[in-house]
């Protein structure tokens, strides 16, 4: 699953980096990075 989530997140980088870096940090803290991957795609 980390694999999966860092290449969607260089994808989703390139638009919004401050964005998903923001996003992935509060998911995080909740401990569902699933929900990143899926609001991103």
């Amino acid at each position: 699953d980390t694999n999966e989530a860092a290449v969607d997140e260089n994808e989703t980088t390139t638009e919004e980096p401050a964005a998903v870096e923001e996003q992935e940090e509060q998911v995080e803290n909740v401990s569902q990075p699933i929900v990143v991957v899926k609001r991103n795609q």
